[in-house]
């Protein structure tokens, strides 16, 4: 009866084979870090409660719909933009940049939720904001975007500690195979944001950071970090 290989030491050989005839090693690694934001966006959405519109008015629902809905549209849109004026100004008082700078930049619909783009530097006015929002029925917050400027400074370091991962990983492959790994022939990166860009609920900011490390520490409640990933290939020449 003829041996069985099993797919892992069949791969494992056809490297052990690729190896010895190309005399390179190839290896991939991944890891994770945390960068401390000092710049946010956060997308606020003004969503009317139409139980507060009041007493409605039926006048000519019957006798003529389509004027009916469209003062009803009407009506909804302006609650949506005296709602939008009031969180523009309150947000303002707090320390923030709005964007667009003017409601007239924002484009309101009769029956769909108003936004605008609301920025800071600052993690206390991010506090504030979370502490308003709670006393805000009709507004909904979500998390647009966090930046750094130290974000290139970690990831420069990231790769650092990933070069050595991938030269340590290799060492250990080369080694089963009684060869050194010797020179970095070619290096390649993919860095990505795990959640930048994403309509992300803020409570992130006080509790979402699973992986507890030294220096990771609240201001103001607030936990203003995000991951960045970075995987990098790496070929070394063994001999």
């Amino acid at each position: 009866m003829k041996p069985v290989l099993s797919l892992a030491t069949a791969l494992f050989v056809l490297c052990i084979t690729a190896v010895a005839q190309n005399n390179t090693l190839e290896v991939s690694v991944s890891d994770t870090a945390l960068v401390k934001a000092d710049y946010f966006v956060f997308r606020i959405q003004a969503s009317p409660d139409m139980g507060s519109v009041g007493t409605v008015d039926t006048t000519g629902m019957r006798s003529d719909p389509t004027a009916y809905y469209r003062r009803q549209q009407e009506k909804q849109r302006q609650m949506i933009i005296e709602m939008a004026q009031q969180m523009e100004n309150k947000i303002k008082n707090l320390g923030f940049t709005i964007e667009p700078t003017s409601l007239g930049e924002i484009g309101y619909r009769s029956s769909v939720n108003s936004w605008f783009n609301a920025t800071t530097n600052s993690i206390k006015s991010v506090h504030d904001l979370l502490e308003l929002i709670k006393t805000e029925r009709s507004v909904n917050i979500n998390i647009l975007q966090l930046a750094s400027k130290e974000e290139d400074a970690v990831n420069a370091s990231l790769l650092k500690k990933l070069m050595a991962k991938a030269r340590e990983r290799a060492q250990i492959i080369a080694a089963t195979m009684g060869k050194k790994v010797l020179a970095v022939v070619s290096m390649s990166d993919r860095k990505s944001d795990q959640w930048n860009g994403m309509y992300t609920n803020p409570t992130m900011l006080l509790n979402a950071i699973p992986i507890r490390k030294d220096g990771i520490v609240a201001e103001h409640g607030i936990i203003p970090y995000y991951p960045i990933s970075n995987s990098i290939t790496v070929k070394f020449t063994v001999q």
